[in-house]
This record gives C-alpha cells, structure tokens and sequence, in this order.
C-alpha cells in the first residue's frame, strides 16, 4: 500500500491507510508513507494553467495541482511509485513475498476474512454453464 503523506484534514493518512494497512495480512502486507506526496499526487500531472483555470472555476480546486509544501515535482513522485510497483511485480513468484500475497488472493479464507464479493462473482463468471 502506498501513501501520501502530507497531511490532509480530509483523508489523513493515519486514518485511512495507515488504518487499513494493519487491518491486513502481515505476510502479505507493505506500507509504504511518501512523505511529500498529497493526496491529488497521484493523479495526472496538470497542464500549464490548469490550476488557475480550476481556481477561477472553483475556488479552492486548484489543490489539485498543487503537491506537498516543499516537495518534489509530481512527476518525480510518480517515478518512485512506479518503481515501487515494478518491485512488488517483480517478486520471483517462489518468494517469501509472492507466496503469502498469493494466500491473500486465492484463499482468503486463510488469512481469516471472507473472500470480496467482486471476486465471487469473478469466480463465478469463469465457470462454464
């Protein structure tokens, strides 16, 4: 799990991912704060002018350009997020890693919650009729 680290009064990280992530398996399980990202870091890098045209629009949408106080360029962000997905991605399947990841998935049951509805009905929808 990656997250922004910048405070936000809305959605502070403490409480949403942070949160989340000791809900998970410890096994299967990576947290990971970037502490100059915002919450609208991950998102597309904003045209030229895009932050004044949502400002005249929307007072206050302009934070959508806009990353932490003092941080690095979005598209630098982007980079380390990239690489740390090719990371994960590039686990050798026999690995510590990948193995209890793929417990999490195949057999939910094992890690003890029940398996989302989403992946019942993808189960479902593979069966032949």
């Amino acid at each position: 799990m990656i997250a922004a680290g910048v405070p936000s009064h809305d959605l502070p990280a403490q409480l949403e991912s942070a949160n989340l992530a000791k809900r998970l398996a410890p096994a299967s399980n990576r947290y990971i704060e970037i502490s100059d990202a915002s919450h609208f870091s991950f998102l597309s890098m904003c045209k030229p002018g895009a932050q004044a045209l949502l400002e005249e629009d929307v007072p206050g949408d302009g934070i959508i350009c806009r990353d932490g106080n003092n941080g690095r360029p979005r598209g630098v962000i982007q980079q380390q997020i990239t690489s740390l997905i090719t990371e994960f991605l590039a686990q050798p399947s026999g690995s510590p890693e990948a193995r209890a990841h793929r417990l999490t998935i195949d057999n939910p049951d094992a890690c003890g919650r029940e398996p989302a509805r989403e992946e019942r009905a993808h189960r479902v929808s593979r069966q032949a009729p």
